[in-house]
């Protein structure tokens, strides 16, 4: 029985949210590229709900991805739009 990686798990996680980046083998590979062990454990304990912070927010933003940039960049070309990430408060500024 195949036991899924700490990156695969993030990119079924990562399907979930609001974005749904479906998951498949670039996936992985790209969050492999841009998250070390702890920071993609850190990713994946993260909450999906995000209502209450979108309510607070003073500043929202849309943003590009940095997953599909990179897949961009690095020749794995991406159909889906980039700016799909959203930013809030200082971040958003």
């Amino acid at each position: 029985m195949h036991t899924k990686n700490i990156y695969e798990q993030l990119a079924d996680h990562l399907s979930s949210l609001g974005m749904g980046y479906p998951p498949s083998e670039d996936l992985v590979d790209i969050l492999r590229a841009n998250f070390n062990l702890k920071e993609a454990e850190v990713a994946l304990a993260l909450p999906t709900r995000v209502s209450p912070l979108i309510q607070q927010a003073k500043v929202i933003a849309v943003a590009h991805c940095p997953c599909r940039i990179t897949a961009n960049l690095g020749g794995r070309g991406c159909e889906p739009p980039t700016e799909v990430c959203m930013k809030f408060d200082d971040l958003a500024e």
